[in-house]
């Protein structure tokens, strides 16, 4: 069976985003193996001073990376959460890790972990390959966006069709 190679960046950046926000409740975390080893860092471009950071992930960022300059301070380590896995939780390994490509099952298995781990991310199923296999989407934001959805949704589906909107139409939204 073919496999469907994950996608690399959204692997990376979905921890990256959700590492700042805190723990929700007890039951948010536990059951998933989380950071192992946590050292907070000097401040660099595009991380606070204080950001805890998961230094066993990190390290093997850099490991499985062939060049430095592959990296940059914003994805050359992952921060630090009692509340949010990473991707090791479901792959086994780091993200891009060598000799390891992940079916699109395990990067689904992984997203609806982060959906469920996480207020502030969303998976919706939006139909099926050619082959017959799942086809996602996920939503990562803040819980404000996140709550405003099926607002935007309503939205977009308005500017869709625009003979339905006139250049005029007060509902039209403004360029401010």
């Amino acid at each position: 069976m073919p496999r469907t190679a994950a996608p690399l960046g959204l692997l990376l950046a979905l921890p990256l985003s959700l590492a700042a926000q805190g723990p929700s409740s007890a039951a948010e975390r536990r059951d998933v193996p989380l950071a192992t080893t946590v050292s907070t860092s000097p401040t660099k471009p595009g991380r606070a001073a204080d950001q805890p950071i998961d230094t066993l992930y990190t390290r093997k960022i850099r490991e499985y990376t062939t060049e430095s300059f592959f990296l940059s301070p914003l994805v050359d380590y992952l921060p630090a959460s009692p509340t949010v896995p990473t991707p090791m939780a479901v792959l086994g390994d780091i993200a891009g890790a060598r000799n390891n490509l992940p079916y699109s099952k395990e990067v689904y298995a992984y997203m609806r972990l982060l959906a469920s781990k996480s207020p502030r991310v969303k998976v919706f199923s939006i139909g099926t390959t050619e082959e017959g296999r799942e086809m996602i989407a996920v939503a990562v934001a803040s819980e404000e966006l996140m709550a405003k959805l099926d607002e935007n949704r309503a939205k977009l589906a308005q500017l869709a069709d625009p003979r339905t909107l006139g250049m005029d139409d007060a509902r039209a939204p403004s360029g401010s």
